[in-house]
């Protein structure tokens, strides 16, 4: 991978890569192309990847922030190890608005369809623990508990085309500026 990423990095900074073809273009807008963040929860990938990424985009199936904040450890070191800045600290998860049942339940049938290539009877078996479900000020409680430990950014994944859950969302990640 890191050589894959050495030649994008050569690619938007204009170089000619081969000699088939002329550089591409246009340049990108930030200088030396976009952030690379890599999307792993394994401890092994993460310290391979402080020699090319810029960060962790990673997923919280369960919501451990204790795990969540071992990573991130991970990743602090392996990228102070390679004399680099600071890693971007991302994680998602899948979230659902309501009474905890309901909720539960729309998460539940999400990872059905968004997981059909696992067994059913094993997304069964994840969903009672994975992602969130509940009140939009609980929501507000976990997202401090990720603030906490330095996440930069949580990527919440919706799990219905409600555009009232949006909106509630919306509405409790500005109560926390």
């Amino acid at each position: 991978m890191a050589q894959r990423v050495a030649v994008m990095k050569r690619v938007w900074a204009g170089e000619k890569v081969t000699e088939s073809v002329l550089p591409v273009g246009p340049a990108p807008v930030q200088p030396g192309g976009p952030r690379l963040l890599v999307g792993t929860i394994g401890p092994k990938t993460v310290r391979s990847a402080a020699g090319w990424a810029d960060g962790l985009a990673g997923t919280t199936l369960d919501l451990d922030v204790t795990k969540q904040d071992e990573l991130f450890d991970v990743a602090r070191a392996a990228w102070a190890q390679a004399g680099k800045p600071k890693p971007h600290l991302a994680t998602s998860f899948w979230f659902a608005l309501g009474d905890d049942e309901s909720a539960r339940a729309q998460v539940h049938r999400h990872l059905r369809r968004y997981m059909n290539w696992i067994p059913a009877d094993y997304v069964d078996a994840m969903a009672p623990t994975t992602g969130w479900a509940g009140s939009a000020d609980d929501l507000v409680a976990v997202l401090r508990k990720f603030a906490a430990i330095g996440t930069d950014e949580v990527h919440l994944i919706p799990t219905s085309s409600d555009l009232d859950q949006l909106h509630q969302v919306a509405d409790a990640v500005r109560a926390l500026d």
